[in-house]
């Protein structure tokens, strides 16, 4: 998530390390929906090789007919259980929403803290836009360390969730290490130290970033260049005055 320097990248990463945990946990309290979650890869493909079929019906003829035929066996399998009385295919391998499976292992404060927001910015909702805003209301340039920080909790929440997960799964036994783990983490003296360590890091971010930013404006320009040449060059070539090939690009 650091070395991204990127606020939106930086909330990617934690919603999704979010996303993880709540699963992980939520299978863990609900081991008879386990099989559910596995079987709902079957759904995914058979929808991924209807997209495939309607869009791109050449790569379709690719596929091996043995799987094919296994993809459609296996469908045909699990689809009575994530149908609705209407006969419709549910989205999803769980009935409730992740709202609901993150307020079922008590997970809501998180959810209402922090994912909506993540959300906003990862589907550039209008308070995802907003929130790309300084002070001043002029556009954040990337890269950036606004919001890393709420990200990195999020990050470290979402991480000692899962470690708590798989502990109780596996049967690990390791509740007393990772509980002390737990307590020096959030102690005031482990607090203290992190915040010096990020006062520390902050200078080599900072030049990092600028030395990354520049790098980044002069790739920007690049491929600027090259899609405005695509562009001229295509629209040019297209014209019914132009006996040219369509497929001569000029980028240089």
């Amino acid at each position: 998530m650091i070395s991204s320097a990127s606020s939106p990248a930086t909330d990617g990463f934690a919603r999704t390390m979010f996303e993880s945990a709540v699963a992980i946990h939520y299978l863990e309290s609900h081991p008879d929906l386990v099989q559910d979650y596995v079987d709902f890869l079957w759904v995914k493909r058979k929808r991924q090789h209807d997209d495939l079929v309607k869009y791109a019906p050449s790569q379709a003829k690719r596929v091996d007919p043995q799987q094919l035929a296994q993809m459609n066996t296996e469908y045909e399998r699990v689809k009575p259980r994530f149908t609705d009385r209407k006969g419709r295919v549910r989205n999803s391998w769980s009935q409730l929403s992740f709202r609901a499976m993150s307020e079922d292992i008590k997970a809501d404060s998180m959810y209402g803290g922090m994912y909506g927001f993540t959300s906003s910015i990862t589907h550039t909702d209008m308070l995802g836009l907003v929130s790309a805003s300084g002070d001043r209301d002029a556009v954040i340039s990337f890269p950036s360390l606004m919001n890393i920080p709420l990200a990195l909790q999020m990050g470290v929440v979402s991480y000692a969730m899962t470690l708590s997960a798989a502990n109780q799964i596996a049967g690990l036994r390791c509740d007393e290490s990772l509980g002390k783990a737990c307590e020096r983490f959030t102690s005031p003296t482990a607090r203290t130290t992190r915040l010096r360590s990020a006062s520390r890091m902050l200078p080599r971010a900072a030049s990092m970033m600028a030395s990354m930013k520049k790098q980044w404006t002069h790739e920007t320009a690049v491929r600027s260049q090259l899609a405005l040449s695509w562009s001229v060059e295509t629209n040019h070539a297209s014209c019914p005055s132009n006996p040219a090939s369509p497929h001569r690009v000029n980028v240089n």
